[in-house]
């Protein structure tokens, strides 16, 4: 289970988070050539030189930990990041084909998405999206008050993960947890 907030995801939250990453992943392996995030609505700065297999490799697991009923996953702000602007993408996707009466994407009814909704239920902050300037302005002290992680200055300047910012800290699953997903 992928740790979000300090509620439990109902079920058509774990659903749609389900089927955002299968259909980030299934859009990405459609593609016959390397092509930059951006290009498919990504607008992830993860990767200076995109490699699409290393990203289904995140999406893989990110997918496997939201999946797992055993486990807690304690995902970084990369991951959420990835997570957040993939949900933006495909809610967009998603609330464009219903209004066009097409298939939905992420739900199984007709009804659009509220992203910023979903994101406030969620996500517990998005200082990940903070610009370089934003953040660079801020004093250490501010920024250890905000509780914000230390790879958030790499994310916030563009730069591209340390292997070790993507390692995702793994617990077994416990009754006094509370805030995961499904």
């Amino acid at each position: 289970m992928i740790r979000f907030v300090d509620v439990d995801l109902d079920k058509h939250e774990a659903r749609i988070v389900k089927r955002v990453l299968a259909h980030a992943k299934a859009v990405l392996a459609a593609t016959d050539t390397p092509v930059q995030c951006i290009e498919l609505g990504f607008e992830i700065p993860l990767f200076k030189d995109y490699n699409k297999e290393a990203f289904i490799g995140i999406l893989d697991t990110l997918t496997a930990a939201h999946e797992d009923q055993e486990n807690v996953y304690f995902i970084t702000d990369y991951h959420f990041l990835i997570l957040h602007q993939l949900m933006k993408w495909a809610t967009s996707e998603h609330n464009f084909a219903v209004l066009q009466g097409a298939d939905p994407i992420l739900m199984d009814s007709n009804y659009t998405i509220k992203f910023d909704e979903l994101v406030e239920r969620l996500f517990h902050d998005t200082d990940f999206l903070l610009s370089s300037e934003e953040y660079n302005t801020l004093l250490p002290e501010e920024k250890e008050a905000l509780g914000m992680s230390p790879e958030l200055f790499s994310i916030c300047n563009g730069w591209e993960p340390h292997p070790k910012e993507l390692e995702i800290v793994t617990q077994p699953y416990k009754k006094q947890h509370r805030g995961y997903s499904l």
